[in-house]
């Protein structure tokens, strides 16, 4: 500041000929300095100027005073109503804070929050008395309570909160150097206050660690949330004034702030944007660190921020780790506890990987693993961009944890194969790809039933055959002849199986397209999944007699349900199909049919997250098939390759990578390198290295599987586009995201010409 104090007049007067806020603000920086009076002074005759209808009904002199006069109470030692202020203890995008005492009906201290002075606009006090209404709705221990509300004389409004001595919820876990455990633990009662608040109505659109202050009361950590500035109504008006969101206008902190929120799009923010902004929370309780760099963020322009947020998968909390460990995260300087500024990680003192480790209590080469796996899951579906993906409530984010904390199975897990390939029909005329998968389902079902009716042609040629051979002895003419008549009835019974699911295929589903009126017409806009639906109540009335033709059905509607990702209808007929088939006498526990049927049951489960009795059961296949094939069968070395996947889902990645190897080195003996099933295998134990963090060893192995692929199958093939996001994923874990970009851009560029091979490809 100059030798010269400047005056007010002075000041203002400069500052009122500049337009931009930025430039404004840094002016008066210049020239106000450490003169925190003269600063509010100015600040108060600023925002006088937006009011220029009241201007025009009280001399703009009177008023300006009145703003000037308010401004100036609005220091410690000054009084607004009943409050005198103590100190303030935070700033953000529109309030300030101060500790406050109350003199009347009772004497106690409690946080005040005043609309800054130039923060006074009709939209800004909308939103203001938004959170004081939001707040007043809520009545929840880890919820900061509001008391009371009123206006400053110039009109601003203020409201009177529970005062929360507290630090940001990350400062104080480091500051305490909680255990990741004891993280977890102070996190669930976060989770059931979002609950609560969602419960009302109320999304915060604004969770962050200076959001979320922890004190000790009773030598026990306490978290409160605060401040529902942002807060969004959900089904109700919470003022008489319209409160919008200015288009082209973010609300909320980027560091923490969902997709949707960046987007600004049309698509309306709900409660997963909260579900978002926890999984950002959690990601940098447990890693140090956000998911996005906090620096680059702040350097990045606006559109570059929204895009960045909206576009760009961010590394796994082990992953981050790992990245730490070869370089540190640049310092930052704590915002007061409390302050809305507080808007990134709390990393005082460094962030190497040793120092992150001893604040959580444990050896830098230990925490990575502890993340690994569940942890890294959990984290990874709160941040998923597509919303559905997440989970829906903070109440099913705090109950997988509790099972995590409980040592029990999860429900997220990796993005399996069948995921991804979603994700890829959607990039690619979705509905008429998943359309043609259900076909083949469907009409895979129809094959195996005229490949069973095949089958009894052949039994009824070979007892004719042995009919002729009969000699002399009456015992062998008798033996050719009961033969014959059991292979005669076998044939009509498959003969019968097969006209009997032609018909069901042909009149309860196929003939739903038809016209309303035709003989099982629903209409030709009729759906497939909508004549799958209206089939399944027949399949049991239809066939109570016959229950090898329901099984059949069973099985072929169950893969159809399987690609139309209905999982648990699909789990339901392959589990009805697998007890038909083992108690029949024509087939039992080692029949083929059966043992199909198992695994594909054990398939719905790893997707429905029951990754436990995925693992029992196909374990079990794997026993069945290993007694009954031999070690060497193709289906027994599937089965090996799912049991492989479920410990991988587990989280068991040593098990899985040693089961990877074997069955790798298995189908290079029996079926050779260039058979898919050896590249498919080829492709997991890559991604088994990438989840160990065996990079280089995974970029290996996924280009030399891509070019077996290009090889064998073409560039177009969906299984060698597969490997090119293997190959572009290691790349990227290796520090060369120019040669991912590169790889991906020729991905994108393709459609593929060929389904993918087998009915299941997620082993």
């Amino acid at each position: 500041m100059n030798a010269t104090t400047p005056d007010v007049k002075t000041v203002f007067g400069k500052a009122m000929e500049i337009d931009s806020a930025a430039e404004r603000a840094a002016y008066l920086d210049q020239a106000c300095g450490n003169n925190l009076a003269l600063r509010a002074e100015v600040e108060a005759l600023l925002g006088a100027l937006g009011h220029a209808a009241d201007f025009m009904q009280e001399p703009a002199a009177v008023q300006a005073g009145m703003v000037v006069a308010d401004a100036l109470a609005e220091q410690p030692g000054g009084m607004i109503g009943p409050y005198r202020l103590m100190e303030e203890i935070g700033a953000g995008g529109m309030g300030l804070v101060f500790v406050a005492e109350q003199q009347a009906p009772v004497r106690r201290k409690v946080a005040l929050k005043v609309v800054k002075p130039g923060m006074d606009t009709r939209e800004v006090m909308n939103r203001f008395a938004q959170e004081r209404q939001a707040l007043a709705l809520m009545d929840h221990p880890n919820i900061a309570q509001v008391f009371d509300g009123g206006a400053t004389p110039a009109g601003r409004p203020y409201f009177e909160m529970e005062l929360v001595r507290g630090l940001p919820i990350t400062k104080f876990c480091d500051q305490h150097a909680l255990s990741l455990r004891q993280r977890l633990e102070l996190f669930l009662p976060v989770c059931g206050a979002v609950q609560h608040a969602h419960q009302k109505g109320i999304i915060h659109r604004d969770l962050k660690p200076g959001n979320i202050l922890v004190a000790l009361h009773d030598d026990k950590p306490a978290p409160k949330v605060i401040d529902f500035g942002v807060a969004k109504a959900v089904g109700e008006q919470l003022t008489q004034n319209t409160v919008y969101t200015r288009f082209a206008q973010m609300v909320g902190t980027p560091l923490y702030m969902s997709p949707e929120q960046a987007g600004m799009s049309s698509l309306d923010i709900d409660t997963r944007s909260d579900i978002y902004s926890l999984g950002v929370l959690l990601y940098e309780l447990l890693t140090g660190t956000t998911p996005f760099d906090q620096k680059r963020l702040r350097q990045a322009e606006f559109d570059e921020i929204r895009r960045i947020i909206r576009e760009e998968e961010p590394p796994k909390p082990s992953t981050r780790l790992s990245e730490l460990s070869r370089s540190a995260e640049p310092r930052r300087t704590e915002a007061v506890a409390g302050a809305d500024t507080v808007d990134g990680p709390a990393q005082p003192g460094g962030s190497t990987l040793t120092t992150i480790s001893a604040r959580r209590q444990t050896e830098p080469a230990k925490l990575s693993k502890l993340l690994r796996g569940d942890l890294d899951w959990i984290v990874m579906k709160c941040l998923e961009k597509d919303r559905t993906r997440r989970y829906q409530t903070a109440n099913e984010l705090a109950m997988e944890l509790q099972r995590y904390l409980a040592d029990e199975p999860v429900l997220a897990g990796p993005p399996s194969a069948a995921y991804r390939m979603r994700k890829f029909v959607r990039r690619n005329k979705g509905p008429v790809l998943a359309a043609c998968l259900v076909f083949v389902a469907l009409t895979g079902g129809i094959v195996g039933t005229t490949l069973g009716m095949i089958e009894g042609y052949r039994g009824r040629d070979a007892a004719e055959i042995a009919r002729g051979k009969a000699v002399r002895s009456a015992q062998a003419a008798f033996d050719a002849a009961a033969a014959e008549q059991k292979a005669k009835n076998l044939a009509e019974q498959r003969l019968g199986q097969t006209r009997a699911a032609l018909d069901f295929v042909e009149t309860k589903i196929f003939a739903r397209n038809r016209p309303e009126g035709f003989p099982g017409g629903l209409g030709r806009d009729t759906t497939v999944r909508q004549a799958l639906d209206a089939a399944l109540p027949f399949v049991e009335t239809s066939f109570k007699d016959q229950p090898a033709i329901e099984a059949r059905l069973r099985f072929t509607l169950g893969s159809s349900y399987f690609y139309l990702s209905e999982f648990k209808i699909a789990a339901d007929q392959f589990q009805m199909a697998r007890t038909i088939y083992a108690n029949d006498d024509q087939y039992g526990p080692y029949h083929p049919d059966t043992l199909r049927s198992m695994h594909n049951l054990a398939s719905c489960y790893l997707f429905l997250g029951r990754s436990n009795e995925a693992l029992k059961l196909n374990e079990e296949t794997l026993a069945l098939r290993q007694e009954k094939l031999g070690p060497y069968d193709r289906d027994t070395l599937q089965s090996m390759s799912f049991v492989a996947v479920s410990y991988a889902r587990l989280g068991r990645l040593g098990d899985a990578l040693k089961l990877y190897e074997e069955t790798l080195a298995l189908r290079k003996e029996k079926l050779g390198l260039d058979d898919p099933d050896t590249l498919h295998s080829m492709y997991l134990l890559a991604g088994c290295y990438a989840g160990l963090d065996r990079h280089a060893d995974a970029l290996r192995l996924h280009k030399e599987t891509l070019a077996l692929r290009q090889a064998k199958l073409g560039p177009h093939d969906f299984n060698t586009l597969d490997s090119i996001d293997g190959v572009a994923g290691s790349y990227v874990e290796l520090g060369r995201p120019a040669d991912a970009v590169k790889l991906l851009d020729f991905g994108f560029s393709v459609t593929p010409t060929r389904l993918p091979e087998g009915t299941w490809r997620a082993a």
